[in-house]
């Protein structure tokens, strides 16, 4: 597969991003170059006839998500459009390609190699990151987001910001943990850069490919790779600790519970889960040491007020593709609220259709391989995608994910999923019925109703 190569490279510029940092990469636009070549590969693999080009269900809710956006901006904030556009289009493209690049379980193992290793890099970075001393850190005057505290460190010790004497009249200075590729923490939480510097997308990001390895460790149960698993997600484990973030953990125990739950069935789990799950939730607060949790919970309800309050200015159309922080000073942390405050009522049954399509694609290739062992990879690896896309949803829950390269990249890999299972069941497939459409129209109503009574009760409490 010609495709294959240059998507695995174009992973690993987007979760490590060295081009951000090494000089000598910048001289070329590695992203675009990489998506070129991804998608010259493909029509290669479909000329050869190595790839099938029939769509994975979820396409045709992908293209309307992205006619979507373009409308709604078109309507609301028309001088922004032709970036939307490039925006938008590049983010679906790696969707696309993801779940159209790879279409065997020899192709999903190599996938699941290079995510282990990403996220094996990401975890180390932030295990040596969170483990340095603070240093004062003057403040980049250039970065678009006073909220970014991005800087050059000077070299000197401190414990607070106070103990950083300003050497240049002026400047801002920090005090943070510095640690390689010029990263830093921010307040104290350990995080990455790029599209990861938030420690809450990067903790989610390490957390979720943990299933890609465990569906690899299924396939070859030996000693050595069970053992390199468990290690993998006892590093990544020590990882998410120093970002602090309390929906990685959250994540990270979803992960770990759907596993659990394929391993036991349903009724030792249940009985398992019901002193299991209020423990776990009760070491996520003890554990997070955040001095700021109260108020970052208090902001992100007003945060969620406002998204709500959007929607219901704009029921239609929202306030388009990238504009809620016009109408308020930060996003909505919910990517369930995003999308209704920037794309309205349309928009919100698009993207919730297509994470409806997503589930459903992957329950029903379980049900399909799960009495076939011949088909038992197939299997591993509709549950590995399956327990990645409940602990995604989980996780976003407290995120502005909707348009993130890592949610696209994993809606892809559903598609790889759907098609590596017809190639063992070419028979099989995927269908949208009515009764598809009266339990999406329900969903809907339901995930917009609980949302807008929950926030209303706290928004009334700060």
């Amino acid at each position: 597969m010609f495709a294959l190569p240059p998507l695995l490279l174009l992973f690993f510029f987007i979760y490590v991003r060295p081009q951000e940092y090494y000089e000598f990469l910048r001289v070329i636009p590695w992203l675009h170059m990489l998506y070129g070549f991804t998608l010259l590969g493909y029509m290669v693999d479909v000329k050869l006839s190595l790839t099938r080009p029939k769509m994975p269900p979820h396409t045709p809710w992908i293209i309307a998500f992205v006619l979507w956006v373009i409308v709604a901006t078109a309507i609301q904030a028309p001088q922004t459009l032709q970036g939307s556009i490039v925006e938008v289009g590049l983010f679906v493209l790696l969707g696309f390609l993801a779940g159209n690049a790879v279409q065997s379980l020899r192709a999903l193992n190599k996938i699941a190699m290079m995510v282990t290793a990403l996220i094996l890099i990401l975890a180390s970075m932030t295990i040596y990151q969170s483990r340095q001393a603070p240093e004062c850190i003057k403040a980049n005057q250039t970065a678009g987001d006073p909220t970014d505290r991005t800087g050059t460190p000077d070299g000197r010790w401190c414990e607070r910001a106070s103990d950083c004497s300003p050497l240049d009249p002026g400047a801002t200075y920090y005090c943070e943990r510095v640690g390689a590729m010029g990263t830093n923490t921010i307040y104290g939480r350990a995080r990455y850069r790029g599209i990861l510097k938030d420690p809450n997308d990067l903790s989610l990001t390490m957390a979720i490919g943990l299933p890609l390895l465990i569906a690899l460790m299924r396939q070859w149960p030996s000693r050595r790779l069970i053992g390199f698993t468990v290690g993998t997600a006892a590093v990544v484990l020590w990882a998410i600790l120093p970002t602090q973030s309390r929906g990685g953990q959250l994540v990270y125990l979803t992960v770990m519970g759907m596993h659990f739950l394929y391993r036991f069935g349903l009724k030792t789990s249940l009985i398992a889960g019901l002193p299991a799950a209020p423990l776990g939730l009760v070491l996520i607060v003890l554990k997070s040491s955040r001095a700021d949790a109260d108020a970052s919970s208090e902001e992100r309800v007003l945060c969620q007020w406002n998204a709500l309050r959007m929607l219901k200015e704009n029921p239609i159309t929202g306030v388009g593709y990238g504009q809620i922080t016009e109408h308020f000073r930060l996003t909505a942390h919910n990517a369930y609220l995003l999308a209704p405050a920037e794309l309205g009522i349309v928009g919100t049954v698009i993207w919730y259709g297509l994470a409806y399509v997503t589930f459903k694609t992957l329950i029903a290739a379980r049900s399909a391989v799960k009495d076939k062992p011949e088909a038992r990879a197939a299997k591993y690896w509709a549950e590995a995608m399956l327990a990645s896309q409940v602990a995604l949803h989980i996780g976003i829950a407290f995120l502005s994910f909707c348009y993130h390269a890592v949610y696209w990249i994993y809606i892809g890999l559903v598609g790889a999923v759907y098609k590596a299972v017809q190639s063992h069941m070419p028979e099989w497939d995927v269908k949208f019925t009515r009764r598809d459409w009266g339990l999406l129209g329900a969903l809907t109503s339901a995930m917009l109703g609980f949302w807008k009574l929950f926030i209303e009760f706290k928004y009334r409490r700060l």
